[in-house]
């Protein structure tokens, strides 16, 4: 499972360099809410009920998606959403693998 702590590459200044995806915590979709600007996907309960819940629109209630026994449970779910807005974002091309960031690397050296 990816996570906000796995490693990818990026090209900066045509050098490969070595991120995690949770440096780029930027990509993820945010929203307008009651409370300022956050994340459209966000964790929210206490106890044992815990649930994911969307944001949708700024003077709309927040939407269940999901319920959860616990936080922890509830946390990868939203993380695993982050994880694919940062991977989704069309801003950066990130890699997973080092040889893909490298081949990368050489198409823009030929122009390709």
């Amino acid at each position: 499972m990816l996570t906000l702590s796995t490693p990818c590459f990026v090209v900066e200044d045509d050098e490969i360099v070595e991120r995690t995806l949770g440096y780029f915590d930027n990509l993820i979709e945010t929203a307008p809410r009651h409370d300022g600007i956050g994340y459209k996907y966000y964790v929210t309960g206490s106890g044992t009920t815990w649930a994911l819940v969307k944001w949708s629109t700024q003077k709309g209630a927040p939407v269940v998606v999901r319920g959860f026994d616990d936080r922890l449970a509830a946390d990868r779910a939203a993380e695993e959403i982050h994880v694919q807005d940062i991977l989704g974002s069309v801003d950066v091309d990130i890699f997973l693998d080092l040889e893909d960031a490298e081949q990368f690397l050489l198409n823009m050296a030929d122009g390709a």
